[in-house]
């Protein structure tokens, strides 16, 4: 080789460590191929969830890794032109966080890259956006593990409703009795009843639950009531009760039922029914006039003591053949005259005949007659 170029090229070399010996910090390029990727998942998570950071690389020789997160710091070393790192982090308290990464490559140059992540105290909900042992506004319910239960014990009631195995009920109100209807006079050992008219002023609730007893001398009838229908009055009916032959005194109480049993009404009088061995005879009332007025007829008749109402029937036969009248209309005790209208065009034959105190049909009256049209 020529002389003279062997000295160009060593001078040229020599030039070139003359400058990187005094310029000993000159920028290095990074590779224009070098790629990476650092993931998490979500931005925005609760305490207690993990968050799994990935950080990838391609591309160049990289020698380390360093991943940062909430003053956790752990590096990988990698050696290599691909390069996985997946670290678990957990955060301990609410906050911003940054999750950091640091590539180290083997030529020296370095590259970074971060991700914010939010973190949110663990408040899970339940449907309506209430979270986690929180009450609704629709008690008792309180979620829990993201499901309602009842618990009003937590939540309370509504007004109007009290606390029970973790359930509310409606509340029964104070009553007042304000009407009885019972027979003074039965037969003994034959079946009878008693209505009780309460009233509430507060209005009773549906599903609220009362209880009635009533006391007939030694016998006791207990029985339970639970409210169907709003409003501010019940009435009850206590059946199948029955006594044997005597003088009897009343008493009837009323218990509210809620979390314990209050007395709220009652009621008692001293020999309020007599009991008899058998029912006396009831008289036979008497048809004293029938009329016609266009197609209507006018009928009045004669009452009798001991009567709890009296039955009408019609037959178009007017002789003393029972079987072929039927039943028109019923009456009670108070009422003798009454207008039947429409007939028809002919002879109509009448009959009437009592009710007694037990419920036991009378005699039939003599039967009259009356003529339409």
């Amino acid at each position: 080789m020529d002389p003279k170029a062997i000295l160009l090229i060593l001078g040229i070399v020599l030039v070139f460590v003359i400058i990187s010996t005094f310029i000993p910090n000159a920028p290095i390029t990074i590779p224009q191929d070098l790629s990476y990727s650092l993931e998490a998942g979500s931005d925005s998570i609760t305490i207690g969830t993990h968050v799994d950071a990935k950080a990838k690389t391609s591309g160049a020789d990289v020698k380390t890794i360093t991943l940062e997160f909430g003053g956790e710091k752990v590096i990988q070393e990698c050696n290599s032109r691909n390069c996985l790192f997946e670290k678990t982090f957990i955060p301990k308290t609410p906050g911003a966080y940054t999750l950091k990464m640091t590539i180290a490559l083997s030529n020296g140059s370095v590259e970074k890259s971060s991700k914010r992540i939010n973190v949110f105290d663990s408040q899970k909900r339940c449907t309506g956006s209430i979270a986690f042992n929180q009450c609704s506004s629709q008690k008792p319910l309180y979620c829990e593990n993201g499901s309602f239960v009842g618990k009003c014990s937590i939540c309370g009631c509504n007004d109007g409703y009290y606390c029970s195995n973790e359930t509310c009920l409606p509340e029964a109100k104070k009553v007042e009795i304000t009407s009885l209807k019972y027979a003074e006079k039965v037969l003994a050992g034959k079946e009878f009843s008693i209505i009780i008219e309460v009233t509430s002023e507060a209005g009773f609730v549906s599903g609220a639950k009362y209880k009635t007893k009533i006391s007939l001398d030694n016998d006791i009838a207990e029985n339970e009531f639970v409210i169907s229908e709003v409003g501010n009055t019940q009435s009850w009916a206590i059946n199948k009760l029955s006594l044997p032959a005597g003088t009897h005194s009343i008493l009837i109480e009323v218990f509210s039922i809620n979390e314990t049993e209050n007395l709220a009404a009652t009621y008692s009088k001293e020999n309020a029914i007599e009991s008899l061995v058998s029912a006396p005879p009831i008289g036979i009332p008497q048809i004293q006039s029938i009329f016609a007025e266009g197609d209507d007829a006018v009928i009045t008749w004669s009452g009798v003591s001991n009567s709890s109402g009296y039955k009408l029937y019609k037959s178009t036969v007017s002789k003393e053949i029972y079987t072929a009248y039927r039943l028109y209309s019923s009456f009670d005790a108070n009422t003798t005259t009454t207008v039947i209208q429409g007939l028809s065009s002919g002879t109509h034959a009448f009959v009437i005949r009592a009710v007694d105190l037990f419920g036991n049909d009378g005699d039939y009256s003599e039967p009259k007659t009356v003529v339409i049209g």
